[in-house]
């Protein structure tokens, strides 16, 4: 018989590949996490945004965990006054209890308690740094070590005085080197984010800047609405309302990237990306594909000559070998068609090399061939 063979040079990536479905979260930190909200004497912030809750006459938002993952499981384990370093020892069983509810979604954010501990003489060493540091990293670390693995969001802290914290004097004096100690301790986290393939925010220091207290101690670009419970005389370390608001809008779009495309931020990093929607959809060597279809397909997103695709064919007495160009850590699924308007039926699965030697059918039709690309 007259066998024909056609191939369709292209890979095809399935979205449902990397979005991200999560069934619990919960939350690990201090007060801004637990809700202290000097503007409405109780406790109402981000976290009670996020979860779709209202209060203090304060309106549900729409865009909530559960917009994005109607089923989850959500749990605030914040404790007002906590550190990294209790957190890390594992005080009261915290810790222990936020992986007894095996949560797949962890948000770290700790340390604020820290930073003020450290700076009560007025500095923060670098052996202060390194010890918080570690406590950090012992956090995810320990996280990490539960089943399932979770994956771990970690966030920056914002500077409340607008980088003018030098101007401060009087009883305020013992906050007067925040300013420089809070882009160091940041520093701190993206690192340890960064070493231990976590999740970063790193906008709240940008979305706070010049809605603090800088006002009042030289900023010349202060902005309305305040995050902070000014004037200065109304001194308090936690955010506002607007300021609650600012923190819960950029943990949902980092949740919402996660829901849609997961691209590991170190990897985006890597190649000079942002790690957003916007940049993870951007191609940015035109080559056809999105940043994240490159991360999915293991090619090079700055190179347009670097593309996922079938490399070689050859029809052989004993099957149709197919050759393409595999990445580590993924796996392929070969699909094919006697025509390009018809359904694709997968042939073969989970296949972890970049060739495969698929069966002559018994057809004069031509056949066409289809990869897909997956993580594992």
């Amino acid at each position: 018989m007259n066998r024909k063979i056609g191939f369709l040079i292209a890979a095809a990536l399935a979205f449902s590949a990397e979005a991200k479905e999560y069934a619990v979260i919960d939350i690990i930190g201090d007060s801004i996490s637990s809700g202290t909200n000097p503007e409405i004497g109780g406790n109402f912030g981000w976290v009670n945004m996020l979860f779709g809750e209202s209060g203090f006459g304060i309106p549900a938002k729409t865009n909530t965990v559960f917009s994005l993952w109607p089923g989850i499981q959500v749990h605030n384990s914040a404790v007002s006054g906590s550190r990294a370093s209790q957190w890390a020892d594992d005080w009261n069983g915290n810790l222990s209890a936020v992986k007894s509810r095996q949560p797949d979604l962890v948000v770290v954010y700790i340390g604020g308690n820290d930073f003020l501990y450290y700076i009560e003489d007025g500095v923060m060493t670098s052996a202060e740094l390194a010890e918080y540091e570690a406590n950090l990293t012992a956090i995810v670390t320990d996280l990490q070590n539960n089943d399932p693995v979770p994956d771990i969001i970690l966030a920056t802290y914002y500077d409340m005085f607008d980088g003018h914290s030098h101007n401060l004097d009087g009883a305020m004096g013992k906050y007067i080197n925040s300013s420089e100690i809070v882009p160091r301790g940041n520093t701190v986290i993206a690192d340890v984010a960064a070493s231990n393939n976590c999740y970063l925010i790193d906008g709240i220091y940008g979305a706070f800047f010049h809605r603090g207290y800088g006002a009042e101690l030289g900023d010349q670009n202060s902005i309305s609405p305040a995050f902070m419970d000014t004037p200065l005389t109304r001194f308090d370390v936690h955010p506002i309302t607007p300021g609650h608001s600012a923190i819960h809008d950029l943990f949902f779009e980092k949740l919402a990237y996660l829901k849609q495309f997961a691209v590991p931020e170190n990897w985006m990093h890597e190649y000079g990306f942002s790690a957003d929607s916007n940049s993870a959809q951007f191609d940015s060597d035109n080559d056809g594909h999105a940043n994240w279809e490159e991360y999915f397909a293991g090619t090079d997103p700055t190179n347009r000559h670097s593309v996922f695709s079938i490399q070689t064919t050859q029809l052989t007495p004993t099957g149709n070998i197919i050759q393409w160009n595999a990445a580590p850590n993924r796996k392929y699924d070969l699909f094919s068609s006697t025509n390009l308007t018809s359904d694709f039926t997968l042939i073969h699965t989970d296949i972890t090399g970049g060739s495969i030697t698929a069966a002559v059918p018994e057809t004069a039709q031509p056949q066409f061939y289809r990869i897909e690309v997956r993580l594992p």
